[in-house]
């Protein structure tokens, strides 16, 4: 699981129950971190590194079940309670587009309880690794650009908020901009483009350009 080095603000992350399965052996426990890459879970009894399980994570009305492997394990007290434990990182073999979705709505949680409920952003975009951001960066982002596909109707100069959702290490960043061109419906099926638009970034929000380089630094990017 990627982190960044220094986090402004503790990470906030709701305690999904989790049963890992292993042959017939069954584990259960809570998540404690999540991300695109994997996640940390607390529980009773130690499951070897290296070993390959799946992880049912049961955060609506049907768990979603994800291949995984113990990247490492300490024995850890267990939250509200004295008795012994064990905290485990998982690294995901695969992802699903229930758990990208559940992503999404814990890092909108997260933002939500740093920001206080204040920053309203009119647009986001999100990265499953880091090395798309990374290629977005030095594509696109250091000459302060950056085109997201969208079909919500923009204006050409429309003054906007939007933000980007890093979800390997589960950060938001804030961003304001211009839009400089929409495509629409018509010129996506005369250009065959995606719908979106191409916006200028006037500036980041809450200190994010120092945030985002030092990211992209740490994942060998150039900035």
């Amino acid at each position: 699981m990627g982190t960044l080095k220094e986090r402004k603000n503790p990470r906030f992350v709701k305690r999904y129950p989790v049963t890992i399965k292993m042959g017939t052996k069954r584990v259960v426990g809570f998540t404690l971190d999540l991300s695109s890459g994997g996640m940390a879970i607390s529980a009773k009894t130690e499951i070897p590194v290296k070993q390959i399980v799946t992880v049912d994570i049961k955060a609506g009305r049907f768990p979603i079940s994800l291949m995984a492997e113990v990247r490492w394990c300490k024995k850890a007290q267990r939250a509200n309670t004295s008795k012994p434990g064990y905290e485990m990182g998982f690294e995901l073999q695969s992802r699903k587009d229930e758990y990208i979705e559940l992503l999404e709505k814990v890092i909108r949680e997260i933002d939500h309880q740093e920001r206080n409920g204040e920053y309203k952003e009119d647009l986001h975009i999100s990265y499953e690794t880091r090395w798309q951001f990374v290629m977005e960066y030095e594509k696109n982002l250091k000459n302060r650009e950056i085109f997201i596909p969208t079909v919500k109707p923009f204006k050409v100069m429309q003054k906007i908020e939007f933000t980007m959702h890093l979800l390997e290490v589960m950060r938001v960043l804030h961003v304001a901009g211009t839009i400089m061109y929409v495509v629409d419906e018509t010129d996506s099926k005369s250009r065959g483009k995606p719908q979106g638009v191409g916006i200028s970034i006037d500036k980041y929000r809450f200190g994010d350009e120092t945030l985002m380089k030092q990211f992209v630094k740490d994942s060998g990017g150039h900035v």
